[in-house]
This record gives C-alpha cells, sequence and structure tokens, in this order.
C-alpha cells in the first residue's frame, strides 16, 4: 500500500509537472500572439499614422492654394467693386455738371430771347436793314458817276468838234445829271426808316437805267458825228 502510496505520488508530480509545463507553454505562446499583435498593431498604426499625415499634407495644401485662390478673387472683387464705385461717383458727378449746364443754358437761352424781343433788338435791326439798303445805294450812286463821267466825255469831244450841243441826246444827258443832283441831295439826309432808304435805293437804280440810256444814245450821236466829219475830211481831200 505504501508503495502504491509512493508510486500515485510520484505520477501525480508528474501530473502536476506536465500541467504546470503546459501552462507556462500556453502563456509563452499567449505572450508570443499578444507581442506579435501588438507588433502588427503598432505597424498598422504607424502606417495609418503616416497616410493620415500624408493625407493631412495634402488637405493642408489644398486648403492652402484654396484660400490663396480664394484670396486673390476676393482683391479681385474689391478691386472691381472699387472701380465700379469710382465710375459710379464719376457719373454721378457728370451727371450733377450736365444738370448744372443745363440750367445754365436754359437761363442764357431765356436772357437771349428776351434781348432779342426787346425794342432795343428791334431798333438795331431797323438800323442794320437802312445801313444795309443805304451801302447798297450807294454803290448804284457809284456806277451812275462812271456812266455820267464818260457821257461828259461825250459831250467834250462834241463840243470840241463843233458838234450840235442843242441836239436831244445832250439836253437828255443834262436833264439827268439834274436828277442825280436831286437825288443826292436828298439822300445826304439819314433815311428815317427802312421803307424810306428803300425808296431811294429804288429810285437809283431807276435813275442809274435811264442814265446808261442817256448816255448810250449820246455815245451814238458822237460816233455819228465823228463819222461825219471823216467823211467830209474824204470828199475834201478827193
Amino acid at each position: 500500500m505504501f508503495l502504491l502510496a509512493v508510486a500515485k505520488s510520484v505520477t501525480n508530480d508528474e501530473m502536476v509537472k506536465q500541467m504546470q509545463e503546459q501552462v507556462i507553454s500556453m502563456q509563452e505562446k499567449q505572450i508570443s500572439f499578444l507581442n506579435d499583435t501588438i507588433s502588427n498593431t503598432y505597424t498598422v498604426v504607424s502606417i495609418v499614422v503616416g497616410a493620415l499625415g500624408l493625407v493631412s499634407a495634402i488637405i493642408l495644401t489644398w486648403i492652402s492654394r484654396t484660400n490663396q485662390k480664394a484670396q486673390k478673387k476676393l482683391e479681385d472683387a474689391e478691386r472691381v467693386l472699387g472701380d465700379a464705385q469710382t465710375a459710379k461717383e464719376e457719373l454721378l458727378q457728370y451727371q450733377a455738371n450736365l444738370e448744372i449746364y443745363r440750367e445754365e443754358t436754359r437761363k442764357e437761352f431765356e436772357e437771349l430771347t428776351r434781348l432779342v424781343n426787346s425794342e432795343e433788338i428791334e431798333s438795331l435791326k431797323e438800323s442794320t436793314r437802312i445801313l444795309t439798303t443805304t451801302n447798297e445805294m450807294n454803290y448804284v450812286i457809284k456806277e451812275i458817276d462812271t456812266i455820267l463821267k464818260a457821257g461828259h466825255d461825250n459831250v467834250n469831244a462834241l463840243q470840241e468838234t463843233n458838234g450840235d450841243m442843242r441836239s436831244q441826246e445832250v439836253k437828255q444827258y443834262r436833264i439827268c445829271i439834274q436828277k442825280v443832283h436831286m437825288q443826292k441831295r436828298y439822300a445826304e439826309e439819314p433815311a428815317r426808316s427802312v421803307e424810306e432808304a428803300m425808296k431811294r435805293l429804288i429810285n437809283f437804280v431807276q435813275l442809274k437805267t435811264e442814265c446808261n440810256e442817256v448816255v448810250a444814245n449820246l455815245k451814238q450821236l458822237v460816233d455819228l458825228h465823228f463819222a461825219m466829219i471823216r467823211r467830209n475830211k474824204d470828199s475834201s481831200s478827193s
């Protein structure tokens, strides 16, 4: 019995020892597994952290570029708004200046209208028309003087060659001179109206036509007179 008990005791010790060895082996395996798991976890975490860092860097770079673009667009928008504001202010100023100019022009036009319709302007218009008509009359008088000068030369030529000084042509010439002298004395007084100045002008124009016709007839008389003188000379010489 004792040996059997000893044998059982030995057997139990070996079993305990084997069990302890198995437990230890299992613990070592578990520890090794845990170490491997932790190592793999660290590796994965490192990879994930690295990937996150890269993604973060990319995201930060993109955000930075986006912010720069946004800032540039904001600056461009502010510049455009500034230009628009300046243009608006200039337009408002131009409109204000235009309104002032219109008001000044309206006042000047009204003043000019009052001036044009005033009695002074009417009097000035009257004086201007009288002066214009008088100048035209003086021009006609000069033409008459030129015509009469030609007639005077013909009368002198007729008188120097013993021509007929009592001819109708000479009488008409002298009457024409008297009419011109009378009209000139009448025209020495300033015309008091346009109608009066125009009447004087018409009279001188009619006198010019009459004197021109008279002097032309006188010229024909002188030409006939000298033609007769030449015929008489030719007859005497033959």
